[in-house]
């Protein structure tokens, strides 16, 4: 284990086996570090503003996102910043909201992909053999299909309902449903990382010892090993976030987001089919924004990604 100051303790037996009290334990010298890291610190400012946006945002904005005005593609004025769109929706509240949207597609399709990679790549890494040939093959075939792609073809063809609209009984397409097929179709990669940092641990002499006192194969990859991939997994949630949330903004603006819960893409989607109305009236914050926002909050993700990433690799965190 890291201290906090960049030296290397024993890490103490009884803690490797409180399991997940012991991945908590592992945050705690990487969380310091990055609130101590001038582009962590930065990357930190930039996410708590947006988290707040998205939370709270009647902070921001008096207005409902449904709610609807006498005027259409009214210009921006004081009561609408960004100007209204063609059903009289206030665009400003709508980007607003839009932030919760893309967050929260963003963390889902990120929380299933790592526990479908974490999952495969630790099975995949103790046993070895021939279940590691199976997984990594079928990881290795889904890896060389182009992602989004695949999610255009399921968004188009399941445009009636998929797997939560089905269950829900809404009949569309939803963000559960994006961030869903994101999972299913992204998580080779985190398995691959997962399971090759599993097999450097299987070997280490406390798992030995584990399995000489009688600990089962699962009690020992899901208690033991797991959470010492905890700081890995953390990186990865800076970097798959961010991506899942441009690959769901790419998805609304292609026309196949949900209209009822629009995220930034669906926004800069409404402003591009009115193209005619944003260049005459001038609303070029309409397609801008959205589209800004979205590309300050991938930035503050690489800021504490890049922190992590000093953390994890010895030489540089000196």
């Amino acid at each position: 284990m890291v201290n906090r100051t960049g030296g290397t303790v024993a890490e103490p037996a009884k803690v490797r086996g409180r399991g997940l009290t012991h991945a908590l334990s592992r945050l705690e010298d990487p969380l310091y570090y990055v609130l101590h890291h001038r582009m962590g610190v930065v990357g930190v400012a930039i996410l708590t503003f947006i988290a707040i946006m998205a939370i709270f945002p009647q902070l921001f904005t008096p207005y409902a996102p449904t709610q609807i005005f006498e005027q259409n593609f009214a210009p921006p004025s004081s009561q609408h910043l960004c100007g209204t769109d063609y059903e009289g929706k206030d665009v400003w509240t709508q980007i607003i909201y839009g932030a919760r949207a893309s967050l929260l597609v963003g963390f889902i399709a990120t929380i299933l992909t790592i526990a479908i990679g974490g999952f495969i790549g630790v099975l995949s890494g103790y046993y070895g053999g021939v279940i590691d040939n199976l997984l990594m093959f079928f990881s290795d075939s889904l890896m060389l299909l182009p992602s989004l792609l695949l999610l255009i073809v399921f968004a188009t063809m399941f445009r009636n309902g998929f797997i939560v609209a089905k269950l829900t009984g809404v009949g569309r397409w939803t963000l559960w449903d994006t961030a869903i097929v994101i999972a299913l179709i992204a998580w080779p990669s985190t398995a691959r990382m997962v399971r090759a940092q599993v097999m450097q641990l299987k070997n280490r002499p406390y798992v030995e010892a584990m399995r000489i006192i009688g600990a089962g194969p699962w009690r020992i990859m899901f208690k033991h090993i797991l959470p010492q991939t905890t700081p890995l997994l953390l990186s990865r949630i800076t970097v798959l976030t961010p991506g899942f949330m441009v690959t769901a903004a790419s998805l609304s603006f292609l026309g196949l987001g949900d209209p009822n819960t629009p995220d930034w893409g669906y926004v800069m989607y409404t402003a591009y089919k009115n193209m005619f109305t944003v260049v005459t009236e001038n609303n070029w914050l309409w397609i801008v924004l959205p589209g800004l926002l979205l590309a300050i909050t991938v930035m503050g993700f690489i800021c504490v990604g890049e922190a992590i990433d000093d953390y994890l690799n010895p030489k540089r965190r000196r």
